[in-house]
């Protein structure tokens, strides 16, 4: 088992390494087919990561919040998500 902070951090490093990737990523006239399809990947592995970036931090302020708090501390994040969502440029 590798426990819930160790797993955070490498879902940190996975959307780290993801985003330099895509970053680093040549253009489609340079690199031709293996550009998108390499895009395509480190977009999913980007998405995997944010997922469990989302949980692990939820968890991770759930254990050290104080216990009186830990409901309204652990419900702000999932309750602003929408309103971040809708603030967002399209």
């Amino acid at each position: 088992m590798i426990g819930r902070k160790r797993t955070f951090m490498i879902t940190i490093g996975m959307m780290g390494g993801a985003t330099i990737g895509v970053g680093c990523l040549p253009t489609y006239a340079a690199a031709g087919i293996i550009s998108p399809i390499a895009l395509f990947c480190l977009r999913i592995l980007q998405g995997l990561s944010a997922g469990g970036e989302y949980t692990g931090a939820l968890t991770y302020v759930a254990e050290y919040s104080p216990a009186a708090g830990a409901g309204s501390t652990c419900h702000g994040p999932q309750r602003r998500q929408p309103l971040a969502c809708s603030c967002r440029s399209s």
